[in-house]
């Protein structure tokens, strides 16, 4: 039934870095991180999070001003450290081709960055092998019915991000959840709150038993029962 797997860039792929450079953009406007500032920036236009923030904690900044804070902070902590592919993604990669998955990435960041940090996986990536959804986020409806016409049953997402789970359960589109390590985020919450029914915390977790399972439920339409 699925043809299609799609994985998130920034969480799946790589490690998550979106959480820490939240938290700091957080604490350098004195705003309390929680599972609300979580909710609406994770995956979402950039400035929907700045006009959040701005309106929500009174804030004496412009949106702009909160969208050049964010950048700011992403160039210094890519700087600052090697960004890491999660463990595990060559050999996930592999089983996905090996069942004969189509597999393609998908994030905000540039395609440059994709391109950075995937040397050497071309072979993995099917075309156009990474869609940038800055614009359009969370932007699964947009991948499924715009960009490849597909019907959602057709496809996996795999994401450590709610929002994109709340979008794919309201496609009817399979979904793995990849919980984020950081001890301080939401996530992992937010992901059982929705239902989600399949949650990982390491690539490794992803075996042929578990795409078997998710397929059967795809196939009789019960991924979000």
């Amino acid at each position: 039934m699925i043809r299609y797997v799609f994985l998130h860039l920034d969480g799946v792929v790589l490690e998550n870095i979106l959480a820490p450079i939240t938290l700091a953009v957080a604490e350098k406007l004195g705003v309390s991180y929680s599972a609300e500032v979580e909710a609406n920036v994770f995956a979402r236009p950039q400035r929907h999070a700045a006009r959040f923030l701005v309106e929500r904690y009174g804030l004496a900044h412009t949106e702009e001003d909160i969208v050049n804070l964010y950048h700011q902070e992403r160039r210094a902590f890519e700087s600052s450290r090697r960004i890491r592919r999660n463990a595990g993604l060559e050999p996930m990669l592999h089983l996905l081709r090996g069942c004969g998955y189509r597999v393609v990435c998908y994030g905000g960041a540039d395609r440059s960055y994709f391109d950075a940090n995937t040397r050497g996986l071309e072979a993995y990536f099917d075309g156009p092998g990474y869609i940038q959804t800055r614009d359009i986020r969370p932007g699964v409806r947009q991948i499924i019915y715009d960009i490849f016409r597909l019907d959602p049953r057709e496809t996996l997402f795999m994401d450590e991000e709610a929002e994109i789970a709340r979008a794919a359960r309201a496609a009817r589109a399979p979904f793995i959840a990849m919980n984020i390590a950081h001890p301080f985020s939401f996530q992992r919450q937010a992901m059982t709150e929705l239902g989600v029914r399949y949650q990982i915390d390491a690539l490794a977790e992803v075996t042929l038993d578990l795409l078997q399972r998710i397929e059967n439920d795809a196939d009789r339409d019960r991924i979000w029962e």
